[in-house]
């Protein structure tokens, strides 16, 4: 089985304790994909990088496959260069946009 966690922005909104519960998320090994949510309305036209509550550099190192939630997929060249300049290596993306 593979499990994939989304949230929104870096770390879940509006949760009281999301540094720890994403410090949980980030080291389990059993969570096989992160997806980070870099939109908020779904109608942006460019992904939206403001980390909100855990630093992006809280997601370096961690097991799971980074694959960041997107808008639509013009945007994902962005989010690899945007993440790779932090040492985050991006496998791939969610594209929130209906094809």
């Amino acid at each position: 089985m593979q499990v994939l966690v989304t949230v929104s922005h870096s770390s879940p909104y509006d949760f009281s304790d999301g540094s720890t519960l994403m410090a949980m998320i980030l080291s389990n090994v059993n969570v096989t994909y992160i997806s980070p949510q870099l939109y908020s309305s779904g109608t942006e036209t460019a992904n939206d990088y403001t980390a909100v509550g855990v630093p992006w550099s809280a997601y370096v190192g961690s097991p799971a496959l980074f694959v960041p939630s997107i808008v639509q997929s013009g945007l994902y060249p962005s989010a690899q260069t945007y993440f790779s300049a932090i040492n985050i290596t991006t496998a791939g993306y969610i594209q929130w946009q209906q094809a």
